[in-house]
């Protein structure tokens, strides 16, 4: 029984007490609304058949710059529950709450989890939700990309699993066993990777992103992350002049392997630095899935594909 800390709805509770209000529709599915497509593929997986899922923002969209629509607040408003990441990544979404107007609870994917705190230069530009108020914030903010370490998922699975059986306590044993399978299946990811990671000599084991987004990613798997073209865990902030030549003499200094930027944001500046340096650029997925065809159509095979594109760069060497 998954009973314990959970954030919602801005307030720290404990226990598996019942919901503050009525369903909207007690005879059918749960109605459920996920930020982000990473968060709503885990929230599925929990969820089943015993929820009716939306997911507010688009395939490939950027969590943030994206404003939010007035559809949006619709499926705010109309559910009951709303899972979002949490830590400041969506970067609007007080402004949505707010216009929405709802009571609808929300859980942040951020609480249980510890945290890394942001670069000194990466905090001002942190986003400070104040609906959320969780035990895992850090005074000078933290870096919202928990999904990096499969370790961060499974606390997620957990969290998932608790504030669907508040709502749903007929069907708590359903949630805790799906929670249960895909930690199972995420032990197997994390092992996985450990392997793909053992074919990186470790001095080849460095990370340059377009913004800080892969530290829990070195963290967990021994990497060093040397760089960012833009010096904020925020995509939509401006980098200097100055900054991007530091950048740029550190690339060389280093014979970093490769630039990693995410296929949802713009290349310009790190097409720029790949020009300069010589350094290749691969875009690799890092904020949001893709169709069911395309090369990351759920967590799993974002997460592997983009392993696979870091051996392919950084673990050939001369060339080979």
């Amino acid at each position: 029984m998954f009973c314990g800390a959970m954030c919602l709805g801005g307030l720290l509770l404990v226990g598996c007490g019942g919901p503050d209000r009525e369903r909207t529709d007690p005879d059918g599915p749960l109605r459920v609304t996920a930020t982000t497509t990473i968060v709503g593929d885990m929230v599925q997986r929990i969820g089943g058949d015993e929820i009716a899922l939306r997911v507010l923002l688009p395939l490939g969209a950027d969590p943030h710059g994206y404003i939010f629509r007035p559809a949006d607040m619709a499926a705010v408003a109309d559910a009951d529950l709303l899972f979002i990441n949490g830590g400041g990544l969506e970067g609007h979404l007080d402004r949505l709450l707010q216009a929405a107007g709802s009571s609808t609870e929300s859980v942040s994917l951020a609480c249980g989890i510890s945290a890394r705190p942001l670069p000194a230069a990466a905090r001002e530009h942190t986003h400070d939700n104040g609906h959320e108020h969780c035990h895992t914030h850090t005074h000078g903010g933290m870096d919202p990309h928990f999904w990096f370490d499969p370790h961060n998922m499974m606390i997620w699975c957990n969290t998932i699993a608790e504030a669907l059986s508040k709502w749903m306590p007929e069907h708590q044993a359903d949630f805790e066993a799906r929670a249960a399978a895909v930690q199972t299946e995420l032990r197997a990811l994390d092992e996985w990777i450990e392997e793909q990671v053992e074919r990186i000599p470790p001095e080849r084991r460095v990370l340059v992103a377009d913004h800080h987004m892969l530290g829990y990613f070195a963290d967990r798997y021994g990497f060093e992350e040397v760089g960012v073209i833009l010096p904020s865990f925020d995509s939509m902030a401006q980098a200097s002049a100055r900054h991007l030549g530091r950048l740029t003499n550190q690339l060389r200094a280093q014979s970093v392997p490769a630039i990693f930027v995410g296929m949802n944001v713009n290349p310009t500046l790190a097409e720029r630095v790949s020009e300069d340096t010589g350094t290749p650029l691969v875009r690799i997925h890092l904020e949001s899935l893709t169709e069911p065809d395309g090369t990351a159509p759920d967590y799993f095979a974002m997460m592997r594909y983009n392993v696979q594109k870091m051996v392919e760069y950084l673990g050939a060497q001369d060339g080979s």
